[in-house]
């Protein structure tokens, strides 16, 4: 018998599907407390509607709309969790604006031009962990990665964001976006041990060209 830890499936829908069935409210990476400063300066209230990739179950976008961001379109190809999570959304009015759509990233987001803008584009898209999880499998993640980029490209006007949150330290920005800043932020760590070396994650800030 193999003593090899066998890796977890992040990039399999199944996968997705079975853990979100019974799992709560999670939030991968950094919380919107602990990046907010850091990205208000290219949040703008003309930035609206704010196109939120790989949503799962997480709070970001209530977390955001509580700071004034309401108009957020909340995507992920978990038709499981997108219910749960418009179910949890109803019941409070405050978050009307919110939206939820099942569509796949890779494949077509065509299902979110109607909640856009007026011009039929978002101006900020923002994932968190979705670029790690994608880049977790074992054929070709990089062509998947290109994938996404033209997909979300396609939903975009030129000088469009794309806010990538991910733990890895190097990004190679993907056609048609460009680096425009790369920020680290320390992660909290409970009961460090003295001496711990600090652990960063990253914001990636894209552009389209």
């Amino acid at each position: 018998m193999s003593g090899r830890t066998k890796a977890v499936p992040f990039d399999s829908k199944e996968y997705w599907e079975d853990r979100f069935s019974h799992e709560e409210p999670f939030d991968w990476l950094l919380t919107w407390d602990s990046i907010r400063d850091h990205l208000q300066p290219y949040l703008s209230p003309s930035c609206e509607p704010i196109l939120h990739l790989g949503c799962g179950n997480s709070l970001l976008a209530l977390q955001m709309t509580d700071c004034g961001y309401r108009k957020i379109v909340n995507v992920d190809y978990s038709t499981c969790v997108i219910e749960k999570m418009k179910q949890r959304t109803a019941m409070t009015r405050r978050y009307d604006d919110l939206v939820w759509l099942t569509a796949d990233c890779l494949q077509d987001l065509s299902p979110v031009r109607p909640f856009a803008g007026t011009d039929g584009c978002y101006r900020v898209a923002i994932e968190k962990s979705l670029t790690d999880c994608i880049a977790c499998g074992d054929d070709d993640a990089l062509s998947h990665q290109r994938a996404m980029a033209t997909q979300i490209a396609s939903v975009q006007p030129t000088d469009g964001l794309w806010i990538s949150i991910s733990f890895s330290n190097h990004r190679e920005p993907l056609p048609p976006y460009r680096l425009i800043d790369k920020i680290p932020v320390l992660v909290p760590q409970e009961n460090d041990k003295p001496g711990a070396p600090d652990i960063y994650y990253y914001l990636y800030i894209l552009q389209k060209k």
